[in-house]
């Protein structure tokens, strides 16, 4: 199991927009192999305050993965 929570910093042209990432990450081994696992991750992404160049504060979007490794 993974976790990792960024805080990020944009510049655009002299105007700073705020974005809070969460990802998560599992990895199970397949039973009877060695080498083969299922993984599952998702990241979801936060604007945290509107900008001048489109930002705008809420949800902006989910990025999710299932399959196997």
């Amino acid at each position: 199991f993974q976790s990792r929570t960024r805080l990020e910093q944009r510049l655009h042209q002299d105007n700073v927009g705020w974005r809070l990432r969460e990802f998560l990450k599992a990895s199970v081994p397949l039973p009877g192999t060695e080498r083969v696992y299922l993984a599952a991750y998702d990241e979801l992404f936060f604007d945290l305050d509107d900008t001048p160049w489109g930002q705008r504060r809420g949800f902006r979007q989910n990025r999710f993965f299932a399959g196997p490794g």
